[in-house]
């Protein structure tokens, strides 16, 4: 197998294990809507930020904490597990 085929199938079967926690109908509407051709140019380019131009807006924020009330939900299982910074960012 090479290179390419081995990545595409590992994303594969990690994208599967984050939809198992998803119902059904939920499952078909990502599928629906992630393959319309507009959508998938922008889940190119906010992938593309996350690597270059975000690093650099968040270096400039880091002294900065959010000012408005800030509730943030995390789920138990999910596949980044729980940040523990945010009560460190938000004022409140």
């Amino acid at each position: 197998m090479d290179a390419v085929n081995y990545a595409t199938r590992a994303m594969a079967l990690d994208q599967i294990e984050v939809m198992k926690s998803f119902g059904f109908e939920v499952q078909i509407e990502y599928l629906r809507t992630s393959s319309l051709p507009e959508n998938i140019h922008t889940m190119c380019e906010d992938y593309r930020a996350g690597a270059s131009i975000d690093l650099k807006h968040d270096e400039a924020d880091l002294a900065k904490k959010i000012a408005c009330p800030l509730m943030t939900l995390w789920g138990l299982k999910g596949p980044m597990g729980r940040p523990t910074s945010w009560p460190n960012c938000a004022r409140s």
